[in-house]
């Protein structure tokens, strides 16, 4: 009679672990499939273009004013205009495209011979 009431018992422990490990292997199944269909998106192309020009748009011109890279930038800029002597700018205005609350953080000069 004592092996019987045992015998229940593991049944019973047997069927409730499985039925935890059931449910555990599912949460972490879904987790994984996320996971996954998460890194394929990021790491696509078309996402990384489009993250990179809302990020930190920025644009490389050179002393006429010409757009030589556009790095999202330009989808905010209207016209850059220069004015210089010997070479060198000595004003550089931007036009923007629409009104712009924050002015642009950084602007960085580089004289390429």
């Amino acid at each position: 009679m004592p092996f019987s009431k045992i015998k229940n018992w593991l049944g019973e422990a047997s069927s409730v672990f499985i039925g935890l490990a059931t449910i555990i292997g599912i949460i972490y199944g879904f987790g994984a499939y996320v996971d996954y269909r998460v890194d394929k998106k990021v790491q696509s192309e078309d996402f990384l273009r489009r993250l990179s020009d809302s990020v930190r748009p920025s644009c490389i011109f050179d002393e006429k004013g010409s757009v030589l890279v556009d790095m999202g930038a330009m989808n905010f800029i209207d016209s850059i205009e220069l004015s210089s002597t010997n070479g060198l700018p000595e004003k550089i205005i931007v036009h923007p495209k629409h009104y712009l609350a924050n002015a642009p953080i950084r602007f960085r000069l580089e004289i390429l011979y």
